[in-house]
This record gives structure tokens, sequence and C-alpha cells, in this order.
């Protein structure tokens, strides 16, 4: 749904600009905390696939790979890695989309320090679901079979 549709919606259902207000901060809150999540189970899953790339490159230093069973491994972390990519995006995108709002509301009077806060704290949780992708798609990319 494009920003100028959901502001005004938002605009019809709270005619209050408070109101409004607090129905801004509840859904970001409620996308912040989901974001929260994603990077914890994130972090699992990436951490999952940090050690089966050790135990390859293990496996590739003592010549003991199997190739299929290590091209099964790594279309699985291929298919995670880019998993959370498509996600990263689409949480970069809601951000852009946020700060869109905002500035739309604040041209009609409405203190936005509150979204600005917490759209910054969605931002860190964007940053660090950046960081845990980089350092496995490093991580992946060392890894070639012959």
């Amino acid at each position: 749904m494009g920003t100028d549709h959901y502001l005004e919606r938002q605009r019809q259902a709270y005619a209050n600009k408070e109101d409004r207000l607090n129905a801004h901060l509840k859904t970001i809150q409620d996308e912040t905390q989901r974001a929260h999540q994603l990077n914890a189970s994130a972090k699992t899953q990436l951490a999952k696939n940090r050690n089966t790339l050790k135990q390859l490159e293990a496996n590739i230093k003592n010549n003991s790979l199997k190739q299929e069973d290590a091209k099964k491994a790594l279309a699985a972390i291929d298919k995670d890695i880019n998993t959370y990519n498509k996600t990263l995006a689409n949480m970069k995108e809601r951000a852009k989309n946020w700060k869109s709002i905002v500035a739309d509301e604040k041209k009609t009077g409405m203190q936005t320090s509150k979204l600005n806060g917490q759209i910054d704290r969605l931002n860190k949780e964007i940053k660090v679901l950046e960081g845990e992708l980089s350092a496995a798609s490093k991580q992946r990319s060392a890894i070639r079979l012959g």
C-alpha cells in the first residue's frame, strides 16, 4: 500500500492528530518488534550456516568433501541468504515509507519526534540484519566447489 493511501486511510479513521500519532506509533512499534524477532531468528540461522561453512572448509582442507552433500548445503545457505536479503530490502522500503509519512504528517503540524525516534530504532534493527548478512555473505563467497 502506498504512503498516500495509508495516510488518507489513517486521516479518515483518526481525525484527531494525537489519535493518529498514537496509531502510527503503535504500527511502527509493532514493525520494529517484528524486525527484532526476525533478527533473533536470522542470527540463529546464520550462525548455523556459518558452522556448516566452517565444516565444509575443514572438509575441503582434509580432502574429505562429498561434492553432492556440499552442493546441497551451499544451496540451502544461498537460499537463506537470498531470503534474508529480500526481507532486508522490504524492511528498508518500509523505513523509507515511514520517513515519507512522518514528513507528510509534520506538514499538518503533528509533533513527529516520537515517530522519528521509533524510525531510528527500526533503522538500528535494519543495520543489525545488514551486518549479519554481510558477514554471512562474505564467508559464503569464500567457498568454491571445483
